[in-house]
């Protein structure tokens, strides 16, 4: 029985000693599979596939986003994972039956990250959980008043993102759950930033006008008034109420179709640039626009004077057409000379070379950068030149020919030929 028992224990021993050092053993588990007897090169394979399966559930407050693994930059370490399946500590094959107690069970996966892949993932992914905080402000809509109240933002630092990422165990083929801690964002502009300015805007939209022009009374409807009103934003960034002075004004012009008076025509005819007759049209009316566009803001904004506002018209005076005309002389070429050159912005020489020798002249003095015209000047001493037989179209210039720089200088306007 003692010989028996030696070699039955002998016999477990060699059994143990001779297990191979590559392979799980037998009671291994990966996961949910058993995976005993197999290489550490097989268990790598199914370790890395298992990897490029595997998810990141991130949660932020109620935000919820799923990634592959491989996307946060982390990278398995498989061969670890598989020594771990197969680590049979020598001394523990001396003891009889040891072999039934290796049991072990991979279920996390060990990873490492690549830490710029990581920051990369984590920038892009504070972007996707991070919500802007909304101002508190106040709009006018359909001649009424809206509130918009406050709302915080929430934001992830990116050092709590790494933390969390780094130390979240990831199970082995498993969707795991990051936590993400977030830090609200509160908004820069306050419902109680905006409580005066709402009362004021409230005040305004509640005031009746009525402007009472000659013997015509004009009471604008709540819903007018209420484009005559803006928010703006100071250099401070507070909301304040204003007046759109453009919107005021062009009701100011509709009232004058009824009030006010059209201005006439005068026209005034020059020969040689001097006047020889006038045609005076009437002086027009209007509604002095300024001092009634004040009055309203000083009401609307403020609540001083009264809703009850009387315009006064003021003179409009004709507008003035000028009829030119010159007379075949000197001076009346002197005139026309004058007027082209202040109608056209142009500096302008003329000097008859026979006859009667008239001149004329207007902003000759000023000098003017010449552009291309100074390449006409440049074809006529070229063309003089090739009358005198000095140069020809066939010479060689620059890279190509003289006919061929002749072409660049006119046709595309480029300025090494000139």
């Amino acid at each position: 029985m003692i010989w028996s028992a030696f070699f039955v224990v002998s016999g477990i021993i060699a059994a143990q000693l001779l297990y191979p050092l590559d392979r799980a053993v037998p009671f291994a588990r990966l996961g949910s599979q058993t995976v005993g007897w197999r290489t550490e090169v097989d268990l790598s394979q199914v370790i890395t596939q298992s990897f490029q399966a595997s998810k990141l559930r991130i949660k932020a407050g109620d935000d919820t986003a799923t990634y592959s693994l491989s996307s946060s930059g982390a990278e398995v370490n498989a061969e670890t994972m598989a020594l771990s399946l197969s680590d049979y500590p020598f001394w523990q094959r001396f003891i009889p039956l040891s072999i039934l107690w290796q049991l072990p069970h991979v279920d996390q996966v060990v990873v490492t990250y690549n830490n710029q892949a990581l920051d990369s993932f984590i920038a892009q992914q504070q972007k996707h959980f991070r919500i802007a905080p909304v101002n508190a402000g106040v709009a006018i809509k359909a001649g009424k008043l809206v509130a918009t109240h406050d709302t915080p933002g929430r934001t992830v630092e990116a050092d709590a993102f790494k933390s969390a990422l780094v130390h979240t165990s990831i199970g082995y083929g498993a969707v795991t759950t990051v936590q993400l801690d977030t830090k609200a964002v509160p908004a820069e502009k306050q419902s109680r930033d905006v409580e005066a300015v709402a009362a004021q805007a409230e005040a305004a939209l509640a005031r009746t006008i009525t402007i009472t022009a000659k013997d015509k009374s004009f009471t604008p409807k709540p819903e007018l008034v209420a484009t005559w009103l803006t928010l703006n934003e100071d250099e401070h960034g507070a909301t304040t109420l204003g007046l759109n002075k453009a919107a005021v004004s062009k009701y100011i012009a509709e009232l004058d179709k009824s009030v006010g008076t059209p201005a006439g025509q005068t026209n005034v005819t020059l020969e040689n640039g001097i006047e020889v007759a006038r045609d005076v049209g009437k002086v027009g009316a209007e509604i002095d626009a300024t001092p009634l566009i004040g009055a309203i803001r000083s009401y609307l904004l403020d609540g001083e004077g009264s809703g009850a506002m009387q315009a006064s018209l003021i003179d409009v005076a004709p507008s003035i057409i000028y009829n030119r005309r010159y007379t075949a002389t000197e001076s009346g070429l002197q005139a026309y000379v004058h007027d082209a050159a202040r109608d056209q912005n142009a500096n302008i020489v003329v000097e008859q070379l026979s006859n009667k020798y008239w001149s004329a002249s207007a902003n000759a003095g000023l000098s003017t950068v010449s552009a291309s015209t100074y390449k006409l000047y440049v074809a006529l001493y070229l063309f003089d030149q090739m009358n005198q037989g000095k140069i020809h179209w066939d010479d060689p210039m620059l890279d190509t020919t003289v006919s061929g720089c002749f072409d660049r200088m006119t046709i595309a306007s480029t300025n090494p030929c000139a």
